[in-house]
């Protein structure tokens, strides 16, 4: 290989062309002191490296803090269903990026450009981190196939903003739970995508002693400690709105659990809850009033 395929200034590759040195055997050859002689310190150090005598330090790699890619195209798109190809090569992108990272996503932007009209942006969020290029284009597919065009598309641009680690917990073969709930998220992540946010929602929990009160509308996809909070099975999951005003004592059973709260709203309760048995054997919650000593039926267990 001659000399002056190396990576050394033009004065260097000149001064060895005219020692009469041309092929990398011959500078090789050469001790390493009678160089440093001759030539600057860079010049040895570099011949080192090359040959394996001395450590080479090579830059960390570092990826951009987010993921960011545009497609333009050279006509214009009329349809959502047009959109798949590019999408298929935007998602495949990203893919390779979150592997590169060992990282997942779980909240992407996906930017329509239009020639006249404002530019569509279009969130999508997972209630859980994935990367899975196919999986991100189905549930891409169901957020369009409600979506329409102000005007034609021009151009797509895809962005990841944050990351995530990825939970691939290890499979059993005679586990089937993981798998079925996994098959639920997803269940409900299409639902999500296909009907909108406000039509789909799970039951939590919230920081309130009333009964009435002790429970919130939630989006599936938003994990929270009162959404993840057991249910205790004290309280029925059946209540009546509003409670339905008893005839007599019931036949009651068990401990008193009294609440008295919502003073602070105007909507103050004083009640006495107990469980109780109908005729025919079913377990009934219900409560009375402290201020007016009727009874109520509140909820019953299933």
């Amino acid at each position: 290989m001659p000399v002056s395929a190396l990576c050394l200034p033009n004065r260097v590759k000149d001064s060895l062309r005219a020692s009469g040195i041309e092929q990398c055997d011959a500078l090789f050859a050469v001790p390493s002191d009678q160089l440093g002689r001759r030539y600057d310190v860079d010049t040895t150090r570099y011949l080192d490296r090359l040959l394996g005598r001395a450590k080479e330090t090579k830059p960390a790699h570092r990826l951009p803090r987010r993921f960011e890619q545009r497609l333009r195209f050279d006509g214009c798109i009329h349809s959502t269903e047009g959109l798949r190809f590019p999408l298929r090569n935007l998602f495949g992108a990203l893919a390779l990026d979150l592997r590169a990272r060992d990282r997942a996503a779980q909240h992407i932007r996906i930017t329509l450009e239009h020639p006249s009209a404002p530019d569509t942006q279009l969130p999508i969020g997972l209630s859980a981190p994935a990367r899975d290029a196919d999986y991100w284009l189905l549930m891409t597919r169901e957020h369009l196939a409600r979506l329409k065009l102000p005007e034609d598309v021009t151009a797509i641009a895809l962005h990841c903003d944050s990351f995530h680690s990825l939970d691939a917990p290890q499979l059993d073969l005679f586990d089937t739970g993981r798998a079925q709930e996994e098959a639920w998220r997803q269940t409900v992540e299409r639902l999500i995508a296909r009907l909108g946010d406000e039509a789909v929602w799970e039951m939590g929990l919230a920081d309130d002693h009333r009964p009435e009160c002790a429970w919130q509308r939630q989006n599936p996809t938003t994990k929270s400690s009162a959404s993840l909070a057991p249910l205790s099975s004290d309280r029925p999951l059946w209540l009546f709105d509003p409670p339905r005003p008893l005839q007599g004592s019931p036949s009651l059973m068990g401990s008193t659990e009294r609440i008295e709260t919502g003073w602070w709203e105007g909507e103050e309760i004083r009640r006495d809850y107990f469980v109780a048995a109908s005729d025919t054997g079913a377990r009934l919650w219900v409560y009375q009033d402290r201020s007016s000593l009727r009874w109520y039926l509140h909820g019953l267990w299933a």
